[in-house]
């Protein structure tokens, strides 16, 4: 079961990963979409560091912060 768990969930990554690439979607056929970024992993890293950052913010119980 956990085997399936783990070969199940990073295809899924892998598939989600592929997908952000604009040449990827070309190939398959996916029409541009206006959420479509040109560079994908530089927003993945940024979205990652804004969770990062309110996590740690929830665990450290700082007071509510706005989003810009």
């Amino acid at each position: 079961m956990t085997l399936y768990w783990a070969v199940s969930a990073g295809f899924g990554v892998a598939q989600n990963v592929a997908l952000k690439f604009p040449a990827v979607r070309r190939t398959f056929g996916i029409p541009v979409t206006p959420s479509e970024s040109k560079k994908p992993f530089r927003d993945l890293a940024a979205i990652i560091s804004t969770r990062a950052d309110e996590f740690l913010r929830v665990q450290r119980q700082e007071p509510w912060k706005k989003r810009k």
